[in-house]
């Protein structure tokens, strides 16, 4: 029997990351990537996606705060 949906199921729940815990994860990147010199430079993208992140995350924090605001 084929249910199209299975993978749906079994997908866990998405994790809610907090901006502490992406500023904290790049601050430990960062030491990563001085600390290997030139060799650093492998982990860019990995320090780029957090950084994308934390903007997400922070716009996400500003509208739900301008949201609260709203029903003041």
């Amino acid at each position: 029997m084929h249910d199209g949906h299975w993978a749906e199921r079994r997908r866990p729940p998405a994790a809610t990351v907090t901006v502490e815990e992406l500023e904290g994860y790049l601050d430990r990147l960062a030491q990563i990537i001085v600390q290997a010199g030139k060799k650093g430079a492998v982990y860019l993208p990995l320090y780029e996606r957090l950084e994308s992140e934390l903007e997400k995350a922070k716009a996400m924090d500003a509208r739900l705060a301008r949201v609260q605001e709203r029903i003041k």
